[in-house]
């Protein structure tokens, strides 16, 4: 199990030095941007610092190697209302196998509509296309193996598809690979994700290029291929109450390094109070993501939690995201 952890350390820094001082250079360089959306509202609520700190069913939208905490036969399901009419949301369902094994599905999707149609006509007259939508949605499956009692992993395949109206569309694969290692000293971990890793997309059909006056092929366009190392540790944990900070640092392949922080305080199990806070992205000081603070709670009811962040938009108005985790009795992860 080390030596996994080892390759996947050294794969990510060495994808780090290759790309490094060419971020600013690839800002908006990578399609199927949909994919890195935050969903789960407790990993928005940390401030995006969620690799090495969520550990529940909403891990396939972010480390997959945090399902092996889940010990029960699991639901999660978010929404998230954007701006301009664009919705996000996601899904997901966790089922243990045994105290080593899990297997689970999720689907995440985006839908943006209203957008106009026009066509201009050899003549020079525009011609009203009517509205049209764009939608984006990505599903698959994975795999969660717990090595030792201390070391996790998991690797996920999903299937991602983008339709833009009646004009294009493109389907692609990519997968995801997670870990976590556990110190068993007052929860320190560190974890590691790399996410949509795989082949460019591909819109299918024609394009005139007026320029030329010829028709011509699509341009393929990359995914968001992600790499992250986070730690996390509970510097206050006894029967009644738990203090859980955590610190990411993400290196995507179209933006600059950027870092997350966020903690989280949760009393009896039942009531969960986040902080969290964000920079780094674009490198743009003035982006309205750069220096933002992230917040949220949650309640838990039985085998029902409610959890729900706001995140500060600064020049637009602010994003709430809410989410809810439903446990359906005994599994086989106990």
């Amino acid at each position: 199990m080390r030596r996994i952890f080892l390759v996947l350390t050294m794969v990510g820094l060495a994808w780090g030095q290759e790309t490094s001082g060419l971020a600013f250079g690839r800002v908006g360089s990578a399609g199927a941007e949909f994919l890195s959306v935050e969903l789960s509202p407790r990993a928005e609520g940390l401030g995006g610092a969620f690799t090495a700190a969520v550990l529940d069913p909403s891990s396939p939208f972010g480390n997959p190697a945090g399902v092996n905490y889940v010990n029960e036969r699991s639901l999660f399901v978010s929404v998230l209302p954007y701006w301009v009419s664009t919705y996000f949301g996601g899904i997901s369902y966790v089922h243990p196998l045994d105290p080593y094994q899990r297997i689970y599905g999720f689907a995440r999707f985006m839908n943006s509509g209203g957008f106009e149609g026009y066509s201009v006509l050899d003549d020079g007259t525009i011609q009203d296309l009517g509205t049209f939508s764009v939608s984006d949605i990505a599903a698959g499956v994975g795999y969660a193996r717990r090595y030792t009692d201390r070391a996790v992993m998991a690797v996920q395949v999903k299937t991602v598809y983008e339709r833009f109206g009646d004009f294009t569309s493109a389907l692609g694969v990519a997968i995801d690979v997670g870990s976590v290692y556990d110190l068993k000293w007052k929860g320190f971990r560190f974890g590691m994700a790399m996410r949509n890793l795989g082949p460019d997309l591909r819109p299918g059909g024609k394009k005139y290029v007026y320029r030329t006056e010829t028709e011509e092929s699509f341009d393929p366009y990359p995914l968001p291929l992600t790499f992250r190392l986070g730690v996390a540790m509970n510097p206050i944990e006894d029967e009644v109450q738990r203090l859980t900070v955590a610190v990411d640092l993400e290196h995507p392949n179209n933006q600059a390094e950027r870092f997350f922080f966020g903690a989280e305080y949760a009393y009896a199990g039942t009531f969960f109070l986040r902080l969290g806070y964000a920079t780094g992205y674009g490198g743009v000081e003035n982006s309205w993501l750069n220096n933002v603070v992230r917040a949220g709670f949650g309640f838990r009811v039985g085998q029902f939690q409610i959890d729900y962040s706001f995140t500060d938009a600064r020049y637009m108005d602010g994003l709430h995201r809410i989410g809810f985790s439903q446990v359906f009795g005994q599994g086989g992860g106990q």
